[in-house]
């Protein structure tokens, strides 16, 4: 995932590309989410603008499976650019184009696709629409005729009741979904809203803006439930339909004013049905974790198994398509007894905080496509630079300024910070005035949202207030957890202050015989009211991190350095080199130490291997009968048996299905016995025919053929012949003794 960054007019992306034909797009989707990076005395927010796009594959554009550093060489996409679809979008957003490096591909649905994140900073209190549009979607729809792709988005930084900035709505869907004619099926798109609204799903349109370029509305036979995003479709036709679909949220009903909008367009692909005996696809059985959701944090590794099973028998899984994060690794379907599992990797990073889904579909060596199973992944931040011998280590004591008597007007203040952090941008996020005589709250920055009474100064931090002291009352200062961040990608949070007695001041009254300083400044040097004290660094403040040694250098730039101790490295000793940090063993292992490079892991049952990555196969020898399928456990082994079998082995069926069996094995050995009985007749009567000479039935032929010459009809044919009239009694019999009969 390459991350560009918008400052305004200022953008940086790559250089080299390989441009797609404009007929070949296939689906994607477009949305946001705020960003995590703070801007020094500014009031612009940041927007991380994520696209998906999904081409049809070609050899010179995909993602190569066998070399993979190849992946991150093959650039995908169009040259087209982003561009604002509202009148208020006055900066430069057509500066992002649209390509990037290829991060997935399909050799079933041939198509390669990409994810780009564009980072931009916009003013508060801004609403604008954002689309993609110039090319066109496939020549698979319809050979003759080109349909325009736009897909768009619609963005707010307006604050909402809370104070906080919104979210949209997160959505996965595989772009393309298969379908046999004449069915139907149902999908329900997986949607979460990380801030809780209203969520509703509706057709793409062009009322105001263009959502859906030439496919908008809804298709032939589909029915959107809006508000629960389940689509379903009847195919009655042998040809692809696109689904175009806006997912918006709102704070309240009537669902008048949105907040956000996500696009979300994919292909379905109607198939014939084939001529196979068997229909069943494959199917999704379990996942290890038999989570509804996965929970994770940033920078920890997650592992999962999942199963499926082939459904029709003799039938293997040969691939598993997935849809997800780009930085998740799914592996190749592996068979295990009668099953197959595919295993899940990811470590998420900061920019992955929040929800994800995984969208997994199995297709079999008969490319029979399985229904897609959706999981839900929440990551979240419990990076707390916190340590066990020192809760406060991040805060170095004695550098908070002003402490003790300070005057009412006093507007400013600063401390010092163990390590290179950060202003955070994160929500909830607070710096907070306690009055100590009643312990109640009385004054607070938001650290998200007060960008502009924040500071950096030469390592100090800074933040301004804008209160009315009572004079003689004394205060006290808490610090939310992570209202600082590291530079890593994990964004390592800061840890809690919340001692009441770690700083402290009070309020000059002029019944106070003791003056205040005149001015308070924040000196340019480190210590010292005269700047004296430089080579007193370490023993003022022990920077070192891990039990490091500090020596104060006065000819270094920060006045000192660090002596790590063994396996540990960087400036203040914070890298942690050790051989089991983090811990490389999976599923709960423990990591042992063996040297300073080399480790081994204990597993915990039902688990081995060098990283405790192979589950132990409690199924070995054993057999499951009627197509039952055997699931190893931590300590024993089960069968999980098919509908009108049951038993330890899945050994007894139902009376049903024993009655089944037994009166299709007779109608089977009737039938087979039938067709021997015939087959042998009519070899005998050959073999005397042709081998012997005799044919037993020539007799039976010859008797037929005389009984029909015998049957046969004789016409008669009557001739007549007149005389002269003598007498009228004589011509009457005369005239019939004279005719002539002839047989014919």
């Amino acid at each position: 995932m390459i991350i560009t960054t918008i400052v305004f007019s200022n953008l940086v992306l790559p250089l080299f590309y390989q441009p797609i034909d404009g007929r070949h797009f296939l689906g994607g989707s477009m949305t946001w989410k705020r960003g995590y990076s703070w801007r020094p005395w500014a009031s612009e927010i940041r927007v991380d603008l994520i696209q998906r796009y999904m081409w049809e594959r070609y050899e010179s554009d995909y993602c190569n499976d066998h070399i993979k550093w190849f992946k991150f060489r093959t650039w995908i996409g169009n040259d087209d650019k982003i561009k604002c679809l509202s009148n208020n979008c006055w900066f430069h957003f057509h500066q992002i184009r649209v390509y990037d490096v290829c991060v997935a591909d399909s050799k079933d649905d041939k198509w390669s696709a990409i994810e780009q994140w564009s980072s931009i900073y916009i003013p508060e209190n801004t609403e604008f629409e954002l689309g993609y549009s110039g090319v066109y979607w496939s020549k698979e729809l319809n050979k003759d005729e080109k349909y325009e792709l736009s897909i768009s988005t619609f963005i707010s930084t307006k604050r909402r009741r809370d104070g906080e900035l919104n979210t949209p709505p997160q959505a996965a869907m595989p772009y393309i979904q298969h379908i046999l004619l004449g069915t139907n099926q149902t999908w329900k798109i997986p949607v979460h809203d990380p801030n809780g609204d209203i969520v509703r799903c509706r057709w793409a349109n062009k009322a105001n803006v263009d959502e859906c370029g030439d496919i908008c509305g809804s298709p032939p036979n589909a029915q959107l439930n809006g508000s629960d995003c389940t689509l379903t479709y009847h195919a009655q036709e042998d040809k692809s339909v696109v689904i175009a679909i806006i997912i918006e949220d709102f704070l309240q009903k009537p669902l008048i004013t949105r907040l956000s909008a996500t696009s979300l367009q994919f292909l379905i692909r109607v198939h014939r049905p084939t001529n196979a005996q068997c229909y069943d696809p494959p199917r999704y059985v379990k996942s290890s974790r038999n989570e509804s959701i996965v929970n994770g944090s940033v920078c920890q590794k997650l592992t999962e198994q999942v199963f499926f099973n082939p459904g029709c028998h003799n039938a293997k899984i040969d691939n598993v398509q997935t849809h997800g994060p780009s930085d998740m690794i799914v592996s190749t379907p592996e068979q295990y007894q009668n099953s197959f599992i595919v295993n899940i990797e990811w470590t998420p990073t900061s920019n992955d905080e929040g929800t994800h889904f995984l969208c997994l579909r199995p297709i079999d060596n008969h490319k029979r496509y399985g229904d897609q199973k959706c999981l839900e992944y929440l990551i979240i931040n419990n990076n707390t630079n916190e340590n066990s011998d020192n809760f406060y280590n991040n805060y170095v004591p004695k550098n908070m300024t002003p402490v003790g008597l300070v005057n009412s007007s006093q507007n400013q203040w600063t401390f010092r910070c163990g390590r290179s952090m950060k202003w955070s941008n994160r929500s909830n996020t607070y710096i907070r005035f306690y009055a100590k005589s009643s312990n109640e709250e009385v004054y607070t920055i938001n650290v998200q949202t007060n960008h502009t009474v924040l500071g950096i100064s030469k390592g100090s931090f800074i933040f301004n207030t804008n209160i009315n002291w009572t004079e003689g009352e004394e205060y006290y200062i808490q610090l939310d957890r992570g209202i600082l961040t590291d530079e890593t990608k994990c964004s390592r949070l800061s840890p809690a202050m919340h001692d009441s007695s770690f700083w402290t001041f009070e309020i000059f009254s002029k019944n106070n015989k003791t003056k205040p300083p005149s001015l308070f400044f924040v000196p340019v040097c480190e210590y010292g009211s005269a700047c004296d004290v430089f080579n007193k660094y370490c023993s003022q403040s022990n920077p070192c991190q891990n039990n490091g040694t500090c020596r104060n250098r006065n000819t270094l730039l920060h006045r000192y350095s660090c002596e790590c101790p063994a396996n540990f490295s960087g400036v203040h000793c914070e890298i942690d080199d050790r051989p089991c940090h983090p811990n490389p063993c999976w599923n709960t292992g423990k990591c042992n130490p063996t040297s300073n490079t080399t480790f081994n892991c204990s597993c915990e049952s039902p688990w081995e291997g060098r990283v405790c990555e192979k589950r132990i196969n409690k199924c070995e020898g054993i057999t499951c009968q009627n197509r039952g399928i055997c699931e190893s456990l931590s300590n024993n082994w089960t069968c999980h048996c098919l509908v009108g079998s049951y038993g330890r082995y899945c050994e007894f069926s139902t009376t049903r299905v024993i009655i089944y069996k037994i009166v299709s094995k007779t109608f089977s050995y009737v039938a087979i016995i039938a067709m021997a009985v015939v087959a042998i007749f009519v070899v005998v009567m050959d073999v005397l025919k042709y081998g012997f000479g005799i044919d037993p039935v020539q007799g039976e032929r010859e008797r037929l053929r005389r009984e029909r010459r015998a049957k046969a009809r004789h016409y008669v044919v009557r001739r007549y012949k007149y005389v002269n009239r003598k007498d009228e009694a004589h011509v009457s019999s005369a005239s019939f003794s004279v005719a002539v009969e002839t047989k014919v």
